[in-house]
């Protein structure tokens, strides 16, 4: 049973068994250095005594108060969670398609661009992920020992995978503190890919496609699709539609959808990994 006297007599021990800094032998003092592009660092440990400790078996010992977590929890402020959730519905940002015009953001240091946060998420996603399997993703690549990142910090080496790491967890944070958006870390890729392109659509052209698509496209359609074009016609429930699956293996087909929304999601490169599609209806083979 631990109290107070045998914690502070633990800590004592803890204390006495400190290796003492003059006992560390062939230390060098001064600081690092170039010759030419090599960095020169004395050797001494320095560094090592600010995180940690040796004790007089010569174990190193990391300090408690500075325990390594997950970095993803380390850059949420959960202060600013709980602001957010209570003040929700009251605060200004700037969401997507709006622009916030009020007085009390023009004193605020930066205004929060969603939409672009998300941008830079999806960039980082592959199709069908969430943003909690591309931090798991990301991060088997990131992973290393402690004696590897001491080393490469010694070396000035930059951990390009962990940057990428830690990039995506600031925005994701960024959503969840400034939104209060809880579900950020389940959020797929087509949600987010459907979010921002309806944010921010891209102009469609009449150029023809040379795709299997195409030969469903009369030239009615076509000025249907241009920007310029007066709104859709409510859809013909005889119009050709179309259903697809991304891996052979798979069992659920997403669809139906009209030939226009095919047209589109293939010129603007949603099908660059692959797809299987066939026309509603048919049980003939899927085409690639």
């Amino acid at each position: 049973k631990h109290t107070l006297d045998s914690d502070e007599e633990e800590t004592d021990d803890e204390e006495y068994n400190v290796l003492d800094d003059n006992d560390i032998e062939g230390e060098e003092e001064g600081v690092a250095g170039m010759d030419g592009e090599t960095k020169l660092t004395p050797f001494n440990m320095k560094e090592e005594m600010e995180e940690g400790h040796f004790d007089r078996e010569g174990h190193y010992v990391w300090n408690k108060n500075k325990e390594i977590t997950d970095n993803w929890l380390d850059n949420i402020d959960w202060v600013k969670v709980q602001q957010s959730k209570s003040s929700e519905g009251t605060s200004r940002i700037r969401t997507l398609g709006e622009d916030s015009s009020d007085s009390e953001d023009e004193g605020s240091s930066e205004k929060f661009d969603l939409l672009a946060t998300y941008r830079e998420i999806l960039a980082l996603m592959q199709p069908r992920e969430t943003v909690k399997k591309t931090l798991q993703r990301l991060g088997k690549g990131s992973k290393i020992s402690s004696a590897e990142r001491w080393r490469r910090k010694k070396a000035g080496i930059k951990d390009e995978a962990a940057e990428v790491v830690t990039r995506l967890t600031q925005l994701t944070n960024d959503i969840l503190t400034r939104t209060g958006n809880m579900n950020i870390y389940e959020e797929s890729y087509e949600f987010i890919d459907k979010k921002v392109r309806k944010a921010d659509p891209v102009p469609e052209t009449e150029d023809d496609a040379l795709d299997m698509f195409a030969d469903d496209i009369d030239s009615t359609e076509k000025k249907q699709i241009a920007p310029e074009a007066p709104p859709e016609e409510p859809e013909d429930d005889n119009a050709v539609k179309w259903e697809f699956k991304w891996k052979p293996e798979d069992t659920e087909l997403q669809g139906p959808f009209p030939t226009e929304q095919m047209l589109k999601w293939s010129e603007e490169g949603y099908f660059k990994s692959g797809v299987l599609v066939r026309k509603v209806g048919e049980d003939e083979n899927f085409y690639t």
